[in-house]
């Protein structure tokens, strides 16, 4: 999985991915809602077993999974 940033959100040492917590749980979420949207939250647990989305979005996605079903 990957989620594209430029040079200063990959590598600077305050704004960086790497360093800037922040940033990182941001770029984890957004990919996590991505792959969610094409492959359902059910294949995103079983690949990486790990939530990045606070309760709020679980909840809006739990919903749309079972009107999926």
């Amino acid at each position: 999985l990957w989620v594209w940033v430029c040079q200063r959100h990959h590598t600077d040492p305050k704004e960086g991915a790497q360093d800037n917590a922040e940033l990182n749980l941001q770029l984890k979420r957004d990919a996590q809602m991505a792959f969610q949207k094409y492959y359902g939250r059910k294949l995103w647990m079983q690949l990486f077993r790990k939530s990045y989305l606070d309760e709020e979005w679980r909840a809006n996605d739990v919903g749309q999974e079972e009107s999926k079903a």
